[in-house]
């Protein structure tokens, strides 16, 4: 509040990371089987990399199994995460999605169909 007015906000954007619109990555999957209608997509804004799977069925039962190839996702801040992201299915099938410095991804437990979401930041370069 400054002489008698208000002032708008303003972003403050520390990052150095920049903003990348909605990417499909279905392309990049191994091992896993995508339903119709299905697929993978991430953006960046601001720093934060917003993922999206939908209809991907894995394929392993109660082991490691990669999932998608180097350099299929930004590589995380493993400052400020572990990359490591829960995932579950209706049927109370648990599974854990972890995304590797490398923009790798390792989905470890059992066969399941992935309908998730979530949001990590990203290294700076």
């Amino acid at each position: 509040w400054w002489n008698n007015t208000w002032s708008k906000w303003q972003k403050v954007c520390t990052t150095s990371v920049a903003d990348v619109g909605k990417t499909d990555i279905t392309s990049r999957f191994l091992n896993v089987a995508v339903n119709p209608g299905g697929g993978a997509f991430y953006s960046i804004k601001n720093g934060i990399c917003y993922l999206q799977i939908h209809s991907v069925t894995t394929s392993v039962a109660s082991s490691a199994q990669k999932i998608l190839v180097a350099g299929s996702l930004p590589a995380p801040d493993m400052d400020s995460t572990n990359g490591h992201y829960v995932v579950a299915s209706s049927d109370a099938i648990n599974g854990l999605f972890v995304v590797m410095a490398d923009g790798s991804a390792t989905y470890y437990g059992s066969a399941m169909t992935i309908f998730t979401s979530f949001s990590y930041p990203v290294a700076e370069s």
